[in-house]
Formats: structure tokens, sequence, C-alpha cells
């Protein structure tokens, strides 16, 4: 009575018929009701593990069952799971009783039904003794089994299971290795079915790294091989998609990349795309599934391709470009399919990295099909495809050798600018933002289509760029207005607007470009097509202005409200460049736009930029652009005051303004320059401009002085000869210069001329060291002289001899002027050194030295004696450079400086006070290097001293410097730190040990041993200190140290 109770209970609620057929009738009362689904549908478990085995029962029953069960597992997972997981045993159980009656039906659709009952169960039951059961199961049946068509359900389950547990793959290769073998079974059996079905196992073994590496052996031996024939001869869709899909797999590893390809990239020539002899090659057999109908086929050998290029487009691209596999990638842009249309343009992306695809002229082949899949795209509403077509095509436009054309026809080339056109105003702004980065690319001399050059297309795509940037930039500075919460969120804003901006700013900058290179291109200029009555409109003055108008209209207001909120450097470049190449695009414009300019305070931020960003090594493209940009303004502005002419009250006004700032920009430029062909226009104009001038223009002189200082020292020497050319063709600069260089001694003024940090001393002095460096470039280079410069030499060395109050500078540079004379022992073509009769030739011997006298030589030595005690750095190496060089007169003058005087070799009279070695050996030079030395320790590690005594040993004076203070100097050196001492010091060190060296002053044996291991460690040694920049501003006078010590 109980059991029909239970069974009655059990029977509550059950729909008739349908209901009834959940039960096995005659023994669904003994089961506990704990087994009972207490849902729809009212399943007993107990019922379905005797059902399904019992062979009285219909399949079509067992399916419905099945099927409800299914059901209700994917319904009530969490009630189901509950269910079964009640007793371990009885879960077991059903899970082996299941794959039982997968193995022992032969209908397709239960197969499936059971298999997905299996993965589902134990994805949700979650227990591995219940996946141990399963794998071990799946093992034993693939084991016994006689044929491999009978492991079909089981091969198919174990890919499912894999899907959907991957961690299984792990297990079955480390746990249930000689399953594996079991693969390679399935996979030569002549089923097709049975083969996807492994290949499909494979693929999601593969899917696993660990279980990849794992594998990594076996499918060198063994499976590469095969799989690679199966996939070349699959003839189903289901067995080519299986295959697709483990290759894929693979190619995600670059180990299995490399097996399956280096297979074709050694095998034969470079042009081969086929293996080796019995090898499938991988090219090929994905270009028989390109050239299929089916377009999921396509997508995935796309994708393959795409897979192997990934790893190395380098290594890789050249096997599919032999295959000519870019031809057919390109037909497939041309569908409707955009799976098909990304995929092809990813590989496209990946296959322009190899040049070979441009000198097999793909591009040229297929440019009109991404022109037509871009214009196809846009209509489109998917803007990942419009962004990654218009990659495509900026990479195309990019990398596309110059010689060889691109756009065969005017009209193609006009398709492109209008698909540009309407890709840079599209609202979406990483789409605009790749079609401007393509524009760029697109505005290439050998881009454009000649004759005729479209410049009305070129005109629209510019316009929409600029319009779509300004529209971006306004719809910022709103957001911006009406206070956005987020200060990271306005930051990111402002990024994003300054990326935009520049990307435009750079089409813009190769629009400008274009414009210049078609400036030589006479075809160019305008459309020759057009009738001789019509009117023009496709010239190139037309671009050139409209690209004015656009910068001044819209590029600039779009930079200066960029800079109210921050500075980009890279930004400011091309924005400078942009100007720089207007001056050049439209010259007979460059005068009103250069004073525009200036009134827009642009001088002020060209110098605040330089300040900022360029004061050391970084930016120095910005620096350089900043530089030209100045020389540009700095030339136009001096063209238009020159026509305005130098007694108008704005040129008198601007004129020292601009000369210094056209000084102090090029001494910012630390390295050496070669002067282009407006440099030298420029140069003309400023000589031009002093040559105009009185001595007394002295806010116009010292700036333009400094320039041609400049010009003479910080250029390469190329530069430098033609610098000196230009300046010595111009006799009013000459002349200027030596009415100049009289005041030195006229003293004419209040106050007086020589007085020292005085703007008129400071003219003094540019002068003198401009007249020696344009003696010395013209002695080097023996350059022809329109006008000789004349100096009064008595004068020159009374002032040498008598010194103002702080003038050193001044007298450093008239040293550095009577040095040049001395190495050109006074046969300049240029200088010209006349006596004023203050001290003439008393006797025949003063013509020896002549023009120089032996009264004036005594004088000049007790004046650079007296110089040199001022200790003055500069003053010192000016000195020092003038001593050598009046030795090395004397020297030249006197031959007998290095013989005895006997009966045979007698001093010729009236010399004997005038050889190079009596004079460096007068007592008094003893008392200048006590002097010098006073300082404390090591005073005489300074260059000056150094070069003193160098001369000291050079000529015997071993009255002033004996053999026992060389010596103590050499100890005294030891214990220097030389990382502490700079390089011109070194230098001056090195000299000296050089020098005593030579002339064999040290007698002991450990003394010269000292003495080589210091010139050793001295040749090694660098300055730990920072190199000193060469060209300085002392006093606002130009100074090169090197022309000055060296």
């Amino acid at each position: 009575m109980a059991v029909q109770r239970s069974l009655a209970a059990c029977c509550v609620g059950l729909r008739r018929d349908e209901d009834a057929m959940l039960l096995l009738e005659r023994t669904h009362y003994r089961h506990d009701p704990r087994w009972l689904l207490p849902v729809s549908p009212r399943l007993c478990l107990a019922c379905l593990l005797e059902l399904l085995p019992e062979s009285g029962v219909s399949l079509v029953r067992k399916k419905h069952v099945l099927s409800c069960f299914r059901d209700a597992l994917l319904r009530h997972a969490s009630l189901v799971t509950q269910l079964v997981a009640q007793d371990q045993r009885v879960c077991i159980h059903f899970i082996s009783m299941l794959f039982g009656f997968l193995c022992s039906v032969e209908d397709g659709s239960v197969t499936d039904l059971s298999i997905e009952v299996l993965v589902q169960l134990t994805m949700q039951l979650k227990l591995e003794q219940i996946i141990h059961c399963l794998l071990d199961e799946c093992h034993k049946q693939l084991c016994n089994i006689p044929s491999m068509q009978d492991s079909l359900a089981t091969l198919t389950l174990l890919g499912k299971l894999v899907d959907a547990i991957p961690v299984l793959a792990d297990e079955l290769v480390k746990e249930h290795g000689n399953l594996i073998e079991h693969l390679m079974r399935g996979l030569v059996y002549p089923n097709e079915v049975v083969q996807a079905s492994v290949c499909y196992l494979y693929g999601k073994l593969y899917a696993s790294s660990v279980a990849a590496e794992l594998l990594s052996g076996h499918f060198r031996e063994k499976l590469r091989p095969l799989f690679l024939s199966t996939l070349d001869s699959a003839q189903t869709k289901e067995l080519q998609i299986n295959c697709l899909g483990l290759l894929r797999q693979l190619l995600k590893y670059d180990l299995f990349v490399s097996m399956i390809m280096n297979k074709f990239i050694l095998a034969g020539n470079a042009e081969s795309v086929e293996g080796p002899l019995g090898e499938t090659s991988l090219p090929l057999v994905l270009k028989k599934f390109l050239l299929s109908r089916d377009e999921s086929l396509q997508v995935a050998s796309t994708q393959c391709i795409t897979s192997v290029l990934v790893h190395s487009p380098v290594k890789h691209a050249a096997a599919f470009i032999h295959a000519d596999i870019p031809e057919f990638i390109f037909e497939h842009l041309s569908s409707s399919n955009e799976v098909l249309v990304w995929s092809s343009y990813n590989c496209l992306i990946l296959l322009v990295e190899e040049p070979l695809f441009f000198s097999k002229c793909h591009t040229v082949y297929g440019i009109e099909a991404v022109v037509r899949s871009l214009q196809g795209s846009l209509k489109m509403t998917n803007t990942e495809l419009h962004k990654q077509g218009l990659l495509l095509f900026a990479e195309i436009l990019t990398r596309q050798p110059e010689e060889i054309r691109l756009f065969t026809s005017s009209a193609m080339c006009g398709d492109a600018a209008h698909t540009l056109q309407e890709a840079v105003s599209s609202p979406v702004l990483e789409v605009a933002g790749e079609a401007v980065k393509a524009t760029s690319a697109f505005l290439r001399k050998d881009h454009q289509s000649t004759p005729p050059v479209q410049y009305t297309a070129l005109r629209a795509l510019l316009e929409a760029m600029l319009s779509r940037c300004t529209e971006f930039s306004q719809t910022s500075m709103n957001v911006r207005a009406s206070g956005h919460p987020c200060s990271r969120e306005s930051e990111k804003a402002i990024l994003r607007r300054g990326k935009f901006l520049l990307s435009t700013l750079e089409g813009f900058k190769n629009a400008c470009r274009l414009a210049v290179e078609f400036q030589d291109e006479p075809l160019a200029q305008e459309n020759p097509f057009t009738a001789p009555s019509a009117e023009k409109e496709d010239t190139l003055e037309g671009f050139s202005e409209f690209l004015l108008s656009a910068c001044d209209s819209l590029c600039i207001p779009m930079v200066m409200r960029y800079l109210e909120q921050t500075i980009h450097p890279g930004l400011m470049e091309v924005f400078l460049s942009i100007l720089c190449s207007l001056f050049v695009i439209v010259p007979h414009m460059k005068e009103k736009f250069s004073k525009k300019l200036a009134a827009s305070s642009f001088i002020r931020l060209t110098l605040e930029l330089k300040a900022r960003f360029c004061s050391g090594p970084s930016h120095s493209a910005l620096n350089q652009v900043c530089s030209s940009f100045l020389y540009y303004m700095c030339f136009s502005l001096l063209s238009a005051s020159e026509k305005t002419g130098l007694l108008s009250s704005e040129a008198s006004g601007n004129l020292p303004l601009l000369l210094s700032l056209l000084s102090l920009v090029q001494l910012r430029n630390k390295s050496e320059q070669e002067l282009d062909s407006m440099a030298m226009k420029l140069l003309h104009q400023v000589s031009k401009l002093c040559g105009k001038c009185s001595p007394m223009d002295v806010d116009i002189l010292q700036p333009s002085f400094n320039f041609l200082y400049w010009s003479l020292h910080q250029t390469t020497p190329s530069s430098q000869k033609r610098v000196a050319a230009v300046l010595l063709s111009s006799t009013t600069l000459i002349e200027l210069l030596e009415k100049t260089l009289v005041l030195t001694w006229a003293d004419t003024g209040s106050p007086p001329w020589t007085e020292g940090g005085s703007p008129r001393s400071a003219l003094l002095c540019s002068a003198w060291l401009l007249a020696a460096s344009l003696s010395a470039q013209q002695h080097d280079g023996n350059l022809k002289v329109h006008q000789t410069l004349s100096v009064e030499l008595d004068q020159l060395v009374k002032t040498l001899s008598f010194p103002k109050k702080k003038a050193a500078l001044l007298s450093a540079a008239i040293l550095r002027f009577l040095r040049t004379a001395l190495q050109q022992s006074f046969s300049s073509a240029l200088v010209v050194l006349v006596p004023s009769g203050v001290w003439p030739l008393s006797a025949s011997k003063d013509t020896v030295l002549a023009p120089l006298g032996t009264s004036q030589v005594l004088y000049l030595i007790v004046g650079l004696q007296n110089l040199l005690v001022q200790k003055d750095p500069l003053l010192s190496q000016a000195c020092l450079g003038c001593l050598e060089a009046l030795l090395d007169f004397l020297h030249a003058r006197s031959p007998d400086i290095g013989g005895r005087t006997t009966e045979l070799n007698p001093r010729p009279q009236g010399l004997v006070f005038l050889t190079a070695l009596h004079v460096a050996s007068q007592p008094w030079h003893q008392f200048l290097l006590s002097t010098l030395l006073d300082a404390g320790d090591n005073a005489f590690l300074r260059p000056e001293i150094l070069r003193l005594m160098t001369l000291f040993v050079r000529y015997r004076s071993s009255s002033i410097l004996s053999h026992e203070e060389v010596g103590h100097l050499l100890q005294d050196k030891a214990l220097a730190d030389l990382s502490t001492l700079s390089d011109t010091t070194l230098q001056a060190l090195r000299g000296f040990f050089l020098q005593v060296q030579s002339m064999g002053l040290l007698a002991d044996h450990s003394m010269i041993q000292t003495l080589q291991a210091s010139l050793e460690v001295l040749s090694s040694t660098s300055s730990a200190q920072p190199p000193l920049e060469d060209m300085l501003f002392l006093g606002g006078v130009a100074v090169s140290l090197s022309h000055i010590r060296d």
C-alpha cells in the first residue's frame, strides 16, 4: 500500500500520455521520490537510468526522454545538478550509462544529443572524478574499437569536452598520451567525417599553450606533413573548416609557423613557392581556398595568411607574394561581406611591409580595388572597417616607391582625392583621424597626376581636412568652456585635440612641400589642356595663394587656440615648418606675410620656444626650424626695410631689434651649419646694410658684425669660404671696417670709444675680430680682394703697450688681429699695415723685422707681460697666442736661434736682441712666471700658464724654467685629479709634456719614465666637466673661444 501511495504521489500532476513517456511505468513505483525532478518536466532519474539501456524501448522514446533531460538541464541547471550529484556512485553510473548509450546508437541526431547532454552535465557537475571517469571511458573505447569509423562519436565527444573545458587539453596530453597515436590513425582513415573530428580535437588541444608545447615534437615528427596533405586534399566543407581551424591554432605559435614555413623558405630559390619534393606548399593550399566561391573559406584562409605574417612579415611575406596571393585578396575587397573585407584589409596591411609587394606592382593592380572598397565601406556603419581600410590606404601611399607611379590615370587620382575628402568629413573622430593620415601620405608629388595636376581636387580635400579639424577644435573648446567635471577627462580631450591637430598640420605641411616641388615643374604650373580663352583655375599660383590664405585663416588660429591650453614641441615644429614653406611658396607675399607675423608676436613666440625646449640637446629639429623661421623673418623684414629706406622711422626703430634677434638666433646654434641659398641671400643683405652705415650706427652694426662673425666661425669650412668671398666682395663693408678700426686710437667723442664696457668699445671688439677672421679666410683660401684694409701698425702696438682700463676684451680682439698678421708674416693681400711715423726705422737692422722695428718688438713684449699679469683668462689666452706668433716670427726672421756664437758662427750685429731665444730668456719672464704662479697649489694647471711654460721649454729658457723645476711640476701633476680639469687644460698639459720630451730636458731615467706614463694617462683621460660653448656673448660681443685661443 505504501509503494502504491508513493507511486500515486509521484504521478500527481503528470500530463497524461506525454508525461507518462518520461517514466518507466513497470519499475517507477520502486524508485525513491528523491530521484524525481521537482519541476516540469517531471523526470525521474532512476527511470532514465533504466530506460536508456532497455532494448524494448524504442529509440524515438529514448531520444524524447533524453531531449527532455537536456531541456531540464539547460533551464534548471542547479536542480538537475543537485539531483544527479546526490549519490556519487549513481552519478558515475549515469555518466557511464550515457557514454555507453552514445557508443551504441548509430542515429546521428541521437549521437549529437547524447554528446550535448554529456558535455553539459560534465560542465555543470564540475566533479574531477566524473571527468576522469569520462576520459577513461573514451580512452578505453578508442583503444578497443576495431575500426576508426566506430570512434567518430568518441572523437566528437572529446573535441566538444575540450572545447567546453579547455583545461582538459593539458590532462589529455599528459595523462592519456597514447591516445594521441589513435588520432593519427583517424587522420589517415579514408573518411573525411572522421578526419574532420580528428582535426577538430587537434585544434582544441593545440589551443592550450601547455599542450601545444608538449605536442611540438609530435607535430614536427609525425603530424606536420600528414596534416598539410589532409588540408590540401580536403573535399568536404566540414573537413576544410576544421583543418583551417587547426591551422589557425598552430599559427598562433612562432615555433609551428617556423616548422611549416621554413620548408618553403629553404626549398629552391627565393622565388619558389613549391615545397621540397613530396611536401605540400601552404601558400598554394591557401591560395586554393582563396579561389573557392565559399566566402567562409575565403575568410578563414585570409586569416591564416594574416596569422603567419603577424610573426614576421619580412620573413614570410615573400612566399605569399610569389604565389600571387595579393592579387586575389585585392579581388575580395569588392565583396559585400564585411568580415571578408575586414580580413583582407588586415592581411594586406601586413603584406605591404615587404618591399617585394611593391616591386611586383601589386599595388598598381590593386589600388583601384582599395579606393572602390573604401567608397563602398564609407556608406556602411562599421567604423572599424572604415579605419582599417584607411590604414591600409595610408600604408600603401606611404610605402609606394617614388619610381613606380601608383595612380596611372587622372580619373583614379581624382577618385582617391574625393574618397579621402569624404573620409576626413566623417563624424567619427577616429575615422577622420585615419583619413587625415592617409591624406598626408597622398600629398606626394609622385601620387599626383601630371599633366594636369588636379589643384581643384587638392584644394577641396585640404578644405575638408581643415574644416573637420576646426570643427573638432571648436567642439573641444565648447566642452572646456562649459566646465567639464573631470579634469583628467579634460586632459585627455586636450591630448586628442592635439593629436588630431598635429596630423592635420602634417598633411598641410605636405601640401606646402608639394607646392614647392611643383615650382620646378613647367607642366605643373597650370592645366595645359585649358583653352586659351578660358579662365585658368587649376594653376599652381592659385593653389599656393590658397595655402597662404588657409594657413592665415585656419591653421594659425587653431594653433594659437591650442597654445592657450598646452605647448607640444612636435606640433610647433610642424607648424613653423609650414610657415617657412610659405615664404618660398608665395615669394611675392613674403614681406607682407612677415610683417603680419611679426605684428602678431610670432618672433617672441619662437624665441620662447627656443628658450623653453631647445636649451639642451633635446628637440634639435625644433631648434633648427625655429632658427630657419627667424631666418626667413629677418630676411623678409630686412628686404622690406631696404625698400622703404633706412631713414624711415619704422626702419630705424625695428632694424636694431631685428638684427639683434638674428645674431642671437645664430649664436644659439651650437653645431656647424651648411648655409643654404636663403642664408647666403640674408648674409648679402646684412653686408649691404653695413656698407650703408657709418661707424656711429652702433645699434645696427653691432648685431650685424656679430652675425657676420658667427657666419665665419660656426659654419662648415665650405660655407666659411663662401661667406668670406661674399664679404670681401663688398668694398663698402671693408671701408667701414677700416673707418671703425681707426676709432680705436682716435678717442673722439664722449665717452671715448675705447672705454671698457661701452657700446662703442663693443663695436670695436667686433670689428677687430671680424677683420682678423676675414684676413685669415682670405689668406688660407687665396680669395680675391676688391678693397684693402689699412691699419697703422705703430698705433696698434702703442694701444697694446698702453692698454686702457677695463678694456680686456678689446685688447684680446686686437691681439687676435696682430697674431693673424704675424702668422702671415705681414703678407696678407687684404690687410696693409702702414707706419705712422711714431717709431721710424732707425737702422738697417730693422729691415730684417719689417714692418716691425726693434723698439716695437720690445714694447710689444712688455705690453704682453703687463696684460698677462691681469690674469684675465680670455685675455691671457690671446696674449699667449700673440706671444707664440711673435716668437715664431722672430725665429723665421732670425734663423740662428738654435746655434752657438763662435768665431766660425758669429751672430749678426744688431740681431742679438731680436732672436726668439734671447727674447724668451729675458730675466723679467721669471718674475712674470712667479707672479702668475702665486695663486695657491697647482696654480700651474691653468692653460695659459702651461702654454707660457711650453714656450720657455721650446726656446731652452733654462734660466726661467730649470730642469729641476720641470721635475717638480711633473711630480705635482701626479697628485692632481685630472678628471677635474677642463679639456683645454688637459690639452695644454699634454702639449707641455710633449715639448719637454722632445727637447730632452730630463736626464734622470725615473723621471723620463714618469713623463712617459703621464703622457699615456693624458692621452686616455677625458674631462668630467661639461664642455664650454665655443661661441659666447661677452658684453654684447660674439666671441669664438677657439678663435681667440687656437
